[in-house]
């Protein structure tokens, strides 16, 4: 998934991004909540929800916590 830099300010609790994700042929709508936002240790977590999967799992949703390396 790709977004344009807008510097920080989309960063905060409860933000959210919309996009796709592209595997082989198919592309998968993807959605990402931003949970908890600490860009003074450097720190972010939220959930990444993906739709339209497969007919036996339609949907996922995966809680990620992660660095945030470079501003």
């Amino acid at each position: 998934m790709r977004q344009l830099s807008t510097g920080t300010r989309t960063l905060y609790p409860g933000s959210q991004f919309r996009g796709k994700q592209s595997s082989g042929a198919k592309d998968y709508e993807v959605v990402i909540n931003l949970q908890h936002v600490d860009l003074e240790d450097s720190y972010l977590c939220g959930y990444l929800h993906i739709h339209n999967l497969t007919l036996e799992i339609p949907g996922l949703t995966t809680f990620f916590d992660t660095e945030v390396i470079r501003r």
